[in-house]
């Protein structure tokens, strides 16, 4: 047989090798890369919901801070009032 017929055909061989070999990279990539953004998403998610919860209690705190400031400053214009009418 004819030397360069053999080495196309051993050089098709190993480039046919090489393309399923590929193939199978590029399918386990895919996987892998599927399942990196899964657990991307899914922790990324926990922390938009641990942050969630934190500004609802800021908020809360907030709230509840302003009312007692109003709260007080009504009771001190009362106050101010009773003295007012008082004399």
């Amino acid at each position: 047989m004819n030397p360069s017929v053999v080495n196309k055909e051993e050089l098709l061989s190993m480039l046919t090798e090489i393309h399923d070999q590929l193939e199978e990279l590029e399918s386990l990539l895919e996987t892998n890369l599927t399942d990196a953004r899964k657990d991307l998403l899914q922790s990324q998610s926990t922390y938009v919901t641990s942050c969630e919860v934190r500004l609802d209690e800021v908020e809360e705190r907030v709230l509840f801070f302003e009312n007692g400031i109003s709260t007080s400053r009504n009771q001190s214009s009362q106050s101010r009032l009773k003295l007012e009418l008082g004399y």
